[in-house]
C-alpha cells in the first residue's frame, strides 16, 4: 500500500515513517510549508526523509494557514478563546493534505498523531469490557443505531499523557477509513526508544507543544500584528459590575485564568466572562466559574448525528478530564448542528470557542465549537 505520510522533521512523524516502512509501506513524505515556521523545519524534514529513504514532497499551504490565523486573531478579539488545532485538522491536514495524498496516488494518510483507529467492531469488544470492569452506563439506546460497521472508531492514543482525540471531532467521516496513525497504540516513551534504536539522535531537539504558527507562544503580540489598530483596553470588573481595575486588552485573558491582571485580591480570582464590546474583563471567585451547563453549535459526528438525547462523557478543554453529561440535539436539522450539553456535577472554565468534545469510553464520537 501506498501511504501519504505528513513529515515535519519530528520524533513522532520519524516514529510513523519507521514504522510504516518496517510494515512494509511505500511511504511518501509531505511536508506543509507556510512563511510562519522557521526556515530551517523544511530542510530538516528533507534531511530526515533522505535517511528514512522515503520520497518527499513540499506543499505550500501558506494561503490556508493565513485564513487559519485571521479566525484565530478574530476569535480572541471577539471575546472567545480558539482551537486552531481542530480548525486545522479540519481544512488543512484532513482536508487539502488529504486531498495532496490523492492526488499523489496514496491509499491512507498518515500522520504522528497520538489517536487509535480501530474497527467499530473492535471497539466494542473492548468497550463491553471497560463497561462490565467499572460498572459504568451503558451506551444510551439512542446512540445505538446511530453506529455503521463502516465507519472506523477514532479512539483516544494509548499514551493518555499524548492524546490528540479531542480535535478530531469535525474531520469528515468519510475519510476515518483512509487514515493511520501509527504512533497512537504506543507511549511517548516507547516512540522515543524506537527512533533512538534507529539511530536517529532527538535528545538535543525541544518538542513542540506550541501552536506551530506562534512558536515564541507570544499569540497576544502575533494577534495584535495581525489585527493592529484595535482599541481593546478597559476596565477589570466584579461580576456585580464593580471596577477593581484596568487592563491593557482583553484578548489576552482567557475563562479561568487567574494570572496578569495586576490587581492584588488577597485571595485567588478568576477570569469569568470576557465582554468584547465593552471591553470589560469580570472577575470573580472558582465558585463563579461554576456551570452546568453549555451549548455548543456547528456540530460535526464521527457516527450518525444523534436526533435524541443521549449519556456520554464530554471533554471542554484538550487537558480537561472527560466527564459524563446528558447531550441534547437543539437544532431541527438531520445533521444535529447544535447541542446542549448538561453536565451531572458543575463545571469550571468553560470558554467560549473551545470544543465540546463528546466520548463513550474512549471513542470520540463528535462535538461541537463552545457558545456559551
Amino acid at each position: 500500500m501506498h501511504v501519504v505520510l505528513a513529515i515535519s522533521g519530528g520524533v513522532d512523524s520519524t516514529a510513523a515513517a519507521l514504522l510504516l516502512t518496517q510494515a512494509g509501506h511505500q511511504v511518501s513524505g509531505v511536508f506543509m510549508l507556510h512563511p510562519w515556521q522557521p526556515a530551517h523545519v523544511a530542510e530538516e524534514a528533507a534531511a530526515l526523509a533522505g535517511q528514512l529513504g522515503i520520497a518527499f514532497h513540499i506543499v505550500d499551504f501558506s494561503a490556508a494557514f493565513g485564513k487559519l490565523i485571521d479566525v484565530f486573531a478574530d476569535e480572541y478579539f471577539a471575546g472567545r478563546t480558539p482551537n486552531p488545532c481542530a480548525l486545522c485538522n479540519r481544512d488543512i491536514k484532513f482536508g487539502l493534505l488529504f486531498d495532496t495524498m490523492q492526488q499523489l496516488g496514496g491509499d491512507f494518510l498518515a500522520t504522528g498523531h497520538y489517536i487509535r483507529r480501530m474497527t467499530h467492531e473492535q471497539w466494542l469488544a473492548s468497550h463491553r469490557q471497560w463497561h462490565l470492569a467499572n460498572g459504568t452506563e451503558p451506551v444510551s439506546e439512542s446512540l445505538q443505531s446511530c453506529f455503521d460497521a463502516e465507519t472506523p472508531a477514532i479512539c483516544c492514543g494509548r499514551d493518555p499523557g499524548k492524546d490528540q482525540s479531542y480535535i478530531m471531532f469535525s474531520v469528515a467521516r468519510e475519510k476515518l477509513a483512509r487514515l493511520l496513525f501509527p504512533v497512537g497504540e504506543y507511549e511517548k516513551t516507547a516512540i522515543r526508544g524506537l527512533v533512538a534504536a534507529a539511530g536517529y539522535d532527538f535528545s538535543q531537539k525541544r518538542e513542540s507543544q506550541e501552536i506551530c504558527f506562534v512558536p515564541d507562544h507570544e499569540h497576544v503580540r502575533f494577534i495584535n500584528e495581525r489585527r493592529s489598530g484595535r482599541t481593546t483596553s478597559g476596565n477589570l470588573v466584579s461580576v456585580t459590575g464593580t471596577v477593581l481595575g484596568t487592563h491593557d486588552g482583553f484578548e489576552q485573558f482567557t475563562i479561568g485564568q487567574r494570572k496578569g491582571m495586576r490587581v492584588g485580591f488577597g485571595e485567588r480570582r478568576y477570569v469569568v466572562r470576557l465582554d468584547a464590546k465593552t471591553c470589560e474583563v469580570v472577575i470573580g471567585t472558582r465558585d463563579d466559574l461554576a456551570r452546568s451547563e453549555l451549548t455548543a453549535s456547528s456540530c460535526h459526528w464521527l457516527i450518525r448525528p444523534p436526533q435524541k438525547p443521549f449519556r456520554c462523557l464530554v471533554k471542554i478543554r484538550y487537558r480537561s478530564p472527560a466527564v459524563w453529561a446528558t447531550v441534547t440535539p437543539l437544532s431541527n436539522d438531520e445533521a444535529t448542528t447544535r447541542i446542549r450539553v448538561t453536565f451531572d456535577e458543575p463545571r469550571h472554565a468553560i470558554a467560549p470557542g473551545q470544543v465540546a468534545a463528546c466520548y463513550l469510553n474512549d471513542r470520540i464520537i463528535g462535538g461541537g465549537w463552545i457558545d456559551v
